[in-house]
């Protein structure tokens, strides 16, 4: 029954909990608006009663003074298992709500800087422990996530930055430079084997086949020793020309009967035998590089032009005619993956001025460039290239210091790019996608930006039978 008690009301209908249950109340301070939180909460009574027994005090619960989460966000805790010890862990806990909020998705994003001693939480088996950035990093480094490291014969394709390569064939160590390429250290310690010059994979044909793997930068010899010539063994004379792929470089004895051979770029085996040509080209051929093709034009005064399919060993084609038919042309056309520019030489007994291009993929007739200036017509000087730029340098008839370029996928006349640091009559220049070595090697230009040459430290002595060189199709391929 219910009645009056004084003058409190005795409210009892229905009730089943203790007077000792009910004297949990006795003491709240809590509003009337802090308890009405509760209302709708759907919490059974069982369930409320894991309270019980919880020794926080009310100051401590009362930390969720203020919480505006409705019913239904506080009912996720609704059938949680954890004991009150459990839930005791957060007695204490000094987070913030900031700080509790990053967990809940939070999108803000700082810029501080992460220091080896800064801590990142992790799951050990269970229990979460504090490291610290450096033994994370330690860690990842040991699961490839760091530099990459390759042992083989093989160029690594894709590198990055800071990648290591050790070359087993030639027993050498490079770094990846993500402007040079493939390198070693200033003064070769560590890498003594073929290729050497930075970013460079090239290989010089003299009438046989020479590595460059000079020791130092100081002036001197850097030719390595010679390849046996192998299956190819006619007699070599003036005007030999080379080209490439990233794979194989293919060459011409530069005599009438026509010969080609090739051999494997990244080992040292003897040269086999590719094939002919569909005429001779001597006295001063050029030739292009690409990744798939080989361009060889020019010579004696012809104009034709013969091709080859690098990777497939074979007789040439015939490509087309040059606008001219010159000799004594630099050694190397000036290639981006599209076209091949032919500069100079001489036709006839007269100096040449022309420039003429070809499209790689297509067969047909030369077509004008434009003209080369700065006394660059005429017998030799050098060609070098990196992807959109063609470099040309000196020659061995006005023996002048100039250097110029060209854009390779528009047409027009050479454009002044400065000097060399002395005249130069080297039929053969070094590049890899970014630096040019001219003058013997003796100076090196970054493509890109026109400027005078500065010395390299390094002279590569092209000699024998008027050298070419296997460029190693490096402008495109890093």
């Amino acid at each position: 029954m219910a009645g009056y008690i004084g003058s409190k009301a005795v409210i009892t209908s229905g009730v089943s909990a203790s007077i000792d249950e009910l004297n949990i109340i006795d003491g709240v301070t809590a509003t009337t608006a802090e308890l009405n939180i509760l209302d709708g909460v759907t919490s059974t009574a069982a369930e409320l009663n894991i309270l019980d027994g919880v020794t926080s005090t009310a100051a401590e619960l009362n930390i969720l003074d203020g919480v505006t989460a409705t019913a239904t966000e506080l009912n996720l805790i609704d059938g949680v298992t954890a004991t009150t010890a459990e839930l005791n862990i957060l007695d204490g806990v000094t987070a913030t709500a900031a700080e509790i909020n990053l967990i809940d998705g939070g999108t803000a994003r700082g810029t501080t800087a992460i220091v080896d001693a800064d801590g990142v939480l992790v799951n050990d088996a269970g229990t979460m422990r504090m490291t610290t950035m450096a033994t994370l990093a330690t860690y990842m480094g040991t699961k490839g996530l760091g530099p990459a490291y390759t042992r083989g014969a093989t160029i690594p394709s894709s590198p990055n930055a800071g990648d290591w390569w050790l070359n087993t064939d030639q027993d050498s160590l490079y770094i990846y430079d993500a402007t040079e390429g493939w390198k070693t250290n200033t003064l070769h310690d560590f890498g003594r084997g073929t290729y050497q010059v930075p970013g460079n994979f090239s290989i010089q044909y003299t009438g046989g086949l020479n590595r460059f793997s000079f020791q130092g930068p100081a002036v001197g010899t850097s030719e390595g020793s010679a390849l046996v010539q192998g299956v190819i063994n006619a007699t070599i004379s003036d005007g030999t020309h080379a080209l490439s792929n990233s794979v194989r470089g293919v060459y011409g004895t530069g005599v009438n009967d026509k010969k080609l051979g090739y051999v494997i770029m990244a080992t040292s085996a003897d040269a086999l035998d590719f094939g002919t040509l569909v005429v001779p080209h001597i006295y001063n051929a050029q030739s292009a590089s690409h990744e798939t093709r080989g361009i060889i034009a020019g010579g004696n005064d012809t104009n034709a032009m013969d091709y080859i399919t690098i990777a497939n060993a074979g007789n040439a084609t015939d490509f087309g005619n040059q606008s001219v038919g010159r000799q004594y042309m630099p050694a190397a056309a000036m290639a981006s993956t599209v076209r091949a520019i032919f500069k100079g030489g001489n036709a006839g007994s007269s100096a040449s001025n022309v420039m003429d291009y070809v499209t790689i993929a297509n067969t047909g007739n030369a077509t004008d460039f434009g003209n080369v200036g700065g006394d660059l017509d005429g017998r030799e000087g050098c060609n070098a290239n990196n992807t959109t730029r063609g470099i040309m340098a000196g020659n061995n008839t006005a023996a002048t210091n100039t250097i110029e370029y060209i854009t390779m996928g528009t047409t027009g006349n050479s454009t002044d790019f400065g000097n060399l640091t002395a005249t130069d009559n080297t039929r053969c220049a070094l590049h890899s996608s970014t630096l040019a070595y001219l003058h013997g090697g003796e100076d090196v230009i970054t493509m890109a930006t026109a400027a005078n040459a500065s010395a390299s430290g390094y002279e590569f002595r092209f000699t024998g039978h008027l050298p070419s060189i296997m460029p190693g199709w490096i402008a495109y391929n890093g």
